[in-house]
């Protein structure tokens, strides 16, 4: 990249690769690649679930279609509250990194 720094990485949850990110590249932000994470939530939340249509498109709107921070967060625990999710511990650990 020549004399550029990196301004923004977007990496998995690897944590190496989140270590490597902040020594390596000391002026970027790390932000985590959305596939992995929606790779990941038939296994976190479960099949059945996951297959549940209205589950599946809610959560992805709610992810993907969110025009503020405000509007994120309230369908966030619409969803969290309607699907039994209160103590899924990876939607947890997701929603307390969703900064990344």
């Amino acid at each position: 990249m020549g004399s550029h720094k990196t301004i923004c990485t977007i990496a998995d949850q690897d944590p190496a690769m989140k270590v490597a990110i902040q020594k390596n590249f000391d002026t970027s932000t790390h932000r985590l690649y959305m596939w992995h994470i929606m790779k990941k939530l038939s296994e976190k939340v479960g099949c059945s679930l996951n297959a549940y249509s209205d589950f599946n498109a809610r959560f992805k709107s709610c992810v993907y279609n969110s025009k503020t921070t405000m509007e994120f967060e309230t369908n966030w625990h619409a969803i969290i509250e309607e699907f039994g999710l209160t103590n899924n511990v990876w939607l947890s650990h997701m929603f307390a990194i969703r900064d990344m």
